[in-house]
């Protein structure tokens, strides 16, 4: 039983496609490789899931690549339904190849549970959190991850020790459920934790000692708990000898690890060492720096390189042997000597400079040394000492080989080649080829008063060659490239352009006057041809000014145009005629029936159209009436001319008889209650009856009455028949009068509970009649059967509420609790009214 506080008041790409063509490409005409489909396997589906038929379905072109775009999928599939389903999958790539691939897709129940995983049983520490939640995780075969669905029942209570029920539960889409049991066991912790990196440990005097570095304590509860360790104890690095140091640290449970070690501080006896010091041989001149690559560590000092002291030089500039000494000493007065010899000697050749290869026209002068140096890395310029080998005829055209030696003071020599090469450089010249316009058709040589000539070949006018060509019989501009190389390969290239000239104007033809009939195609191009002496069939170019309306009699003048590419023109006019002699329509002049009385216009949904004049329906005459009062057979001519004098005439029946009553329906309530007023409907078919009236009876007038009008009203409780007639037709209703209690119960019923408090209550009541209204009275609450507070039908409305419950309403009601808390059994009862005064009661404990 609850606990419950007082009462307080009423309560939404530009995807880039570079394509190349590379040896072995296969152009489109000659593909006759079939595309390929993947991923369409038979699959399965579940009932009431979405299934996605192009996922996963991939088109590949050995021409085209990916055209999984142009897949076209026929068939559906039906997750609403089992069974099995095939889809058809179809593509086909540029080359017109088509490939077909068929799936079945089997749509069945799911009726697989869900899988919860991460709910093994597990122990934790008293005083330790715990989340039921953490690394749970729930998976199904048709909705994938349902982690964030899953009901945890059941709490553990960290702070005591014991053994705690959690029991998790999830549902599918499709109601399969999954529950799980798992036992967590809270027990208290006794472990302690433990220390590592404490062993015993040599030190060199003078060092430096961090007495935690590389110490950890770890916790089978709390972890690493590394930060919580304590040390008692000092060490001394200045002075040798043996220290104890005490560690301790504690979890949150207050076990305890106390540990010690000692610390050996011992005197340092080891000499540094030093590296890179090794004989060394250098070419006289280069630089050399006796610290580089030379380097000074120490046992416990580490690097000490900027501590080396060298003794000696050595002069690069000078060959010969140079003894050097480096020492070195510790914090500890512990001295290392290194020797080492650096040998500087020259054998190095001389550099000789600008012999390159070269070229010198034919006739220029030529020295070999000009431009040409030599230098040494130790004697400096040795220009003056080139010895050179060989001769140049500048008069004669062709290739010379020349040497070029030099020594140093130490020997060392220095060879080098060079060719010269003496050429003719002048190109030829061509005269003679000026540009040219020639008349259509006139005969053209290329070659005529064309010369060519070279400063040392002379006349080489037959060697001249021509590329391009001119076509005399048709007008344009054409290029021709004139060119011609003489013996030393210099070439001379000359463009001039050749234009034929045209002057005649093109042809047109078929442009006839024409008499079309209204409403006909008319293409103004069809028939139509241009032709020119140069161009040829120019028919495409031809241009049309003006249109014809095929839907409006009358004449319509069209001029043609064409031109030619040399800008000569050709216009012609027709006129083509358009004709009307199609007759007006009717339409809503089929023969009708009526019924006998009823009011009818001959014009009524006739109508009359042109194809010219379009609506002719205020043009239309008519002859012959029809009485509706007189049963027969009556006949209407109907008569319409349009604007051309094209006359149409149509003739009905109209047939007037009675059309009887088949069958009338009464539209009245099954059941109702004393003193009510119900206004009832009866409808007869077919609805264009002759007789229209209908005449109301009751079985029983002191169960209910009825008024002409059918205003049914209830007099006393019984079963009483409404009976409808209209011609010799009836039809009945049977209807019960009671004053039963109205079907109404408490739906959504809840209340807020907190730390087992009830805060507040709240409530639905539903009216389930389907024609009774009801009015709240009164809300009353008991507590253990006495009352102990109400509610009237004004207080309820000063509160904002309404007091009206519908048929197949709901009315919405809920308290809250002052401060106050006590044990005990409620009750609340609700008090409606019914439009005839008649009281009911419903209650509800909680």
């Amino acid at each position: 039983m609850y606990k419950r506080k007082r009462w307080l008041s009423v309560v939404v790409s530009l995807a880039l496609v570079l394509s190349c063509i590379a040896p072995g490409f296969v152009d489109a005409a000659t593909d006759k490789t079939k595309p390929t489909i993947t991923g369409a396997k038979n699959a399965t589906a579940y009932l009431n899931h979405s299934f996605n038929p192009k996922k996963g379905v991939v088109a590949k072109d050995n021409v085209d690549g990916n055209i999984t775009s142009r897949i076209k999928i026929y068939g559906k599939v039906n997750t609403k339904k089992t069974g099995k389903y095939t889809l058809t999958y179809k593509v086909t790539d540029k080359a017109k190849n088509t490939q077909t691939v068929k799936r079945v897709v089997t749509v069945k129940k799911d009726t697989t549970k869900p899988k919860i995983t991460g709910v093994s049983n597990k122990t934790v520490y008293r005083g330790y959190s715990f989340n039921p939640k953490l690394g749970v995780k729930a998976t199904d075969n048709a909705d994938g991850n349902l982690t964030s669905k899953i009901k945890v029942t059941g709490k553990v209570n960290t702070k005591k020790v014991g053994k705690y029920k959690i029991k998790y539960t999830v549902t599918d889409k499709t109601k399969n459920k999954r529950t799980v049991t798992r036992t967590i066991t809270v027990k208290k912790d006794t472990t302690k934790p433990t220390i590592s990196g404490v062993s015993n440990k040599s030190i060199f005097a003078g060092t430096t000692f961090k007495p935690l570095s590389g110490v950890t304590a770890k916790d089978n509860a709390d972890g690493n708990i590394t930060k919580k360790i304590k040390v008692t104890g000092k060490v001394n690095t200045n002075k040798i000898g043996t220290y104890k140091l005490t560690y301790s640290v504690s979890d949150k449970t207050k076990n305890k690890r106390t540990v010690t070690r000692k610390i050996y501080v011992k005197k340092d006896t080891v000499k540094p060492t030093i590296s890179g010091a090794k004989n060394k041989t250098i070419n006289i001149g280069t630089s050399f720096n006796p610290r580089t690559g030379v380097t000074a560590k120490d046992n416990v000092d580490g690097s000490i390189t900027k501590n080396i002291k060298i003794s000696g030089t050595v002069n690069t500039k000078k060959a010969g042997s140079y003894k050097l000494a480096y020492t070195v000493t510790d914090k500890a007065k512990n001295k290392t000597i290194v020797y080492r010899t650096v040998k500087v000697v020259d054998n190095v050749k001389p550099v000789i400079n600008g012999a390159n290869n070269t070229q010198v026209a034919l006739g220029d002068a030529f020295d070999s040394l000009k431009g040409v140096s030599a230098s040494d890395n130790n004697d400096g310029n040795l220009t003056a000492k080139i010895k050179v080998e060989g001769t140049v005829n500048v008069n004669k055209p062709g290739t010379y080989k020349l040497t070029y030696t030099v020594s140093d003071k130490a020997g060392n020599k220095a060879t080098k080649q060079r060719n010269v090469t003496v050429v003719d450089k002048v190109v030829p010249v061509i005269n003679g080829v000026e540009d040219v316009e020639l008349p259509f058709g006139q005969e053209f040589d290329s070659l005529k008063g064309v010369t060519a000539t070279d400063n040392y070949d002379g006349d080489l006018t037959s060697k001249i060659k021509v590329e391009g060509t001119v076509n005399v019989e048709k007008a344009g501009s054409y290029p021709l490239t004139y060119s011609v190389t003489d013996q030393s390969g210099n070439e001379a290239t000359v463009k001039r352009t050749v234009t034929v000239i045209d002057s005649t104007d093109p042809i047109l033809s078929g442009v006839k006057d024409l008499e079309i009939n209204f409403g006909d195609e008319f293409d103004p191009l069809k028939g139509i041809t241009a032709s020119d002496n140069n161009d040829g069939d120019i028919t495409s170019k031809i241009k049309v000014e003006g249109a014809v309306n095929v839907n409006k009699a009358g004449s319509y003048k069209l001029t043609y145009s064409v031109s030619d590419e040399s800008g000569n023109n050709a216009t012609a006019e027709r006129t083509v005629t358009v004709i009307d002699n199609v007759k007006p329509e009717f339409s809503g002049v089929s023969n009708v029936t009526i019924g006998l009385y009823t009011d009818f216009n001959v014009m009524n949904g006739v109508t009359a159209s042109d194809n010219n004049d379009g609506d002719l329906t205020s043009n239309i005459l008519t002859e012959g009436t029809v009485d509706t009062q007189k049963e027969g057979d009556y006949t209407v001519t109907y008569t319409v001319s349009d604007a051309a004098g094209n006359t149409e005439k149509v003739t009905r029946v109209v047939t007037v008889q009675k059309i009887p009553v088949s069958n009338i329906t009464i539209s009245a309530p099954s059941k109702l209650r004393t003193g009510k007023t119900q206004q009832l409907t009866a409808t007869i078919t077919p609805t264009d009856a002759t007789e229209q009236q209908v005449t109301w009876t009751s079985s029983d007038e002191s169960i209910a009455t009825i008024s002409e009008e059918g205003t049914l009203k209830t007099i006393s409780e019984g079963t009483v028949t409404i009976t409808a007639t209209a011609d010799g037709i009836s039809s009945s209703k049977t209807i019960v009068v009671a004053d039963t209690k109205p079907s109404m119960y408490f739906s959504s019923f809840g209340t807020g509970v907190v730390n087992g408090v009830i805060k507040n209550f709240s409530f639905t009541l539903l009216n389930q009649e389907s024609t009774e209204t009801v009015y709240v009275e009164k809300v009353e609450v008991y507590e253990n059967n006495s009352l102990f507070t109400s509610y009237s039908a004004s207080d309820i409305q000063n509160a904002g509420l309404s007091t009206e419950i519908s048929p197949y309403s709901g009315w919405r009601f809920g308290l809250n609790f002052k401060v106050g808390i006590w044990e005990g059994q409620s009750k609340v009862v609700v008090t409606v009214k019914e439009e005839n005064g008649k009281i009911y009661q419903y209650s509800r404990s909680f």
